[in-house]
């Protein structure tokens, strides 16, 4: 949602970006197609935000009111003729070392895309982006190629360049564990606190019983848990209800499995507490 209009936008998606994007301007009663352009990166490849968390536009600082999109970049072979291949699971995955997450930012209402750099650690994808408090942008990815949890890191410069990147000390990334699974990054609509959501698979043998864990320290930490669904999850993407509205506190949870939920930041923790005493 571009916060500056209240329109809604939707990417066309695909591993190599189609440049385009479907545009709402009265809540998503009808949509418009519009051809956009998406600027190659420095390493000339465009970013797709194919399977990435959903953009936000940002809220204070120098670069008030940039849109910023989480992206990935689906490295693949270069061609003799200097055309490009952008590949997923090809060529055997001899190139998933080789991937790698960004960010996309437009300063003109999305009609232009520049790429942030890439992300530090390559092998990342399927990233989610917030903004904190005090003005840095949060980033949370999956990786496809190495064990342990997810990739983490931030910018300071309204999505330009990442810093702090690291493996987080908690978040889980699979399973499977070698590979992976993409998660979703929420931050709650608090003006003075950085309370951040995060789901995925709370499994480690299968993608199933999606959980919920909570951070009330803008991602240092995450001392709440909770089982949202048990049963096949897999991915997720998540939304906050908006302020003002008959939305307004609710938490809502998109499975790519068929299911839905919604719930709320009490329903968390005090079943956690229940369940902790």
């Amino acid at each position: 949602v571009d916060e500056n209009t209240g329109d809604i936008m939707v990417f066309a998606g695909s591993l190599k970006p189609a440049e385009i994007l479907y545009r709402s301007r009265d809540n998503g009663k009808s949509w418009g197609k519009e051809k956009i352009e998406i600027q190659p990166d420095k390493n000339g490849w465009l970013a797709t935000t194919y399977c990435c968390g959903p953009g936000i536009t940002i809220r204070q600082g120098k670069h008030k009111g940039r849109l910023l999109m989480p992206s990935q970049v689906f490295v693949g072979e270069i061609n003799r003729n200097g055309s490009r291949t952008y590949l997923n699971k090809g060529k055997d995955r001899k190139f998933f070392a080789k991937r790698y997450s960004n960010a996309l930012y437009s300063d003109d209402g999305g009609s232009t895309w520049f790429p942030s750099n890439p992300f530090p650690i390559l092998g990342t994808s399927e990233p989610g982006l917030i903004e904190l408090n005090d003005g840095s942008i949060y980033y949370n990815a999956r990786t496809h190629i190495r064990t342990g949890n997810k990739i983490v890191g931030k910018s300071i410069n309204g999505g330009k360049t990442w810093i702090n990147s690291r493996q987080d000390d908690e978040l889980f990334d699979g399973p499977p564990d070698e590979y992976g699974c993409k998660g979703a990054i929420l931050r709650l609509p608090f003006k003075d606190k950085d309370i951040i959501l995060f789901s995925g698979p709370g499994r480690r043998d299968k993608r199933d019983d999606i959980t919920v864990q909570v951070s009330f320290d803008g991602g240092k930490s995450w001392p709440v848990k909770r089982i949202i669904k048990k049963g096949p999850g897999n991915y997720t993407w998540m939304a906050a209800g908006r302020n003002g509205t008959n939305s307004e506190g609710i938490i809502y949870l998109l499975s790519n499995k068929d299911w839905m939920a919604r719930f709320n930041l009490v329903w968390l923790i005090e079943e956690y507490k229940k369940i902790n005493k």
